[in-house]
C-alpha cells in the first residue's frame, strides 16, 4: 500500500472537485481514462458512479493494486507515458493527475492523452518561481517516480502554452480547498500540497520548509478541447 499518511485525505480532495465540476450523476455510463493510475482510487471512486474505468499505469504491480482493492478484474493497460502511444478509441474524460511531472517527454505525454478525449482532468506539480526555464533531475530510485527517465522541471505557464499549442482551452482551480497540510512520505520527508499560491505569496509559504519539510506547488486544470 502506499505510504502516505494524508493519502487518502488528497484523494478525497480532488476526488471531491471533480464531482462538482462534473456533478455525481455525469459519471453514469461514461467511459474515463486514468493514466498514471498507480493504485486506481481516484477511477475507482468513479466507477462506483458508473463509470466504465480504464486504468494505465507503467508498473504492473500498480495495476494489481487495483485487483486487491475491488476484488475482480479491472480494465487495465500498461502504459510506458514518456513513448508515445494510442489506444485508437475515444473516452468521455481522461485524468491525467499526479503523474505529468514524473515524465521527461512530458509535452509529447499531453499531446497523445488529448487524443483520446475532448475533456482531461489535469494535475500535476509545477516550478513556483517565475520565469524559470524547463529543466530535468534524475529521478531517484523511488516506486512512484519517473520510469527509467529524467524528471521536469516546468512551470504552469509552461503547461499552459503547451496547452494552447495543442489548441486547448482550460480553467485552472487554484483552490486552497485542495491543498493537503503535512504528512510523512518516509521517516525522512514531510510534504505538503499547496494549491492557491501565487507568485507574491510563495516565498513565504516556502519559507516554512526545513530539513525534512518540502511544499510541492500544485495545479489543478479542467482542460477542454
Amino acid at each position: 500500500m502506499i505510504e502516505y499518511p494524508f493519502y487518502e485525505n488528497f484523494v478525497n480532495k480532488r476526488v471531491d472537485r471533480i464531482t462538482k465540476i462534473f456533478g455525481e450523476d455525469w459519471f453514469a455510463n461514461k467511459s474515463v481514462l486514468e493514466l498514471g493510475a498507480c493504485q486506481g482510487d481516484v477511477g475507482i471512486h468513479f466507477m462506483k458512479l458508473g463509470a466504465e474505468v480504464l486504468f494505465t499505469d507503467v508498473r504492473q504491480e500498480n495495476l494489481n493494486a487495483i485487483f486487491d482493492k475491488i476484488n475482480f478484474n479491472p480494465d487495465t493497460r500498461i502504459i510506458n507515458q514518456n513513448l508515445e502511444y494510442d489506444l485508437n478509441c475515444k473516452f468521455d474524460l481522461v485524468l491525467h493527475m499526479g503523474v505529468l511531472y514524473h515524465i521527461e517527454n512530458w509535452k509529447k505525454d499531453l499531446e497523445c492523452a488529448l487524443k483520446h478525449s475532448q475533456i482531461m482532468i489535469l494535475e500535476s506539480k509545477v516550478n513556483p518561481v517565475p520565469n524559470s526555464k524547463d529543466s530535468f533531475y534524475d529521478a531517484e530510485d523511488f516506486k512512484y517516480d519517473g520510469y527509467q527517465c529524467r524528471q521536469p522541471i516546468f512551470t504552469q505557464e509552461s503547461v499552459e502554452h503547451t496547452l494552447t499549442n495543442l489548441r486547448c482551452k482550460f480553467i485552472r482551480f487554484d483552490n486552497s480547498e485542495l491543498n493537503c497540510n503535512w504528512g510523512w512520505v518516509n521517516n525522512k520527508q514531510k510534504i505538503r500540497h499547496v494549491y492557491d499560491w501565487n507568485y507574491n505569496n510563495y516565498q513565504s509559504i516556502k519559507k516554512e520548509d526545513g530539513p525534512n519539510r518540502t511544499t510541492w506547488f500544485k495545479r489543478f486544470w479542467l482542460v477542454l478541447k
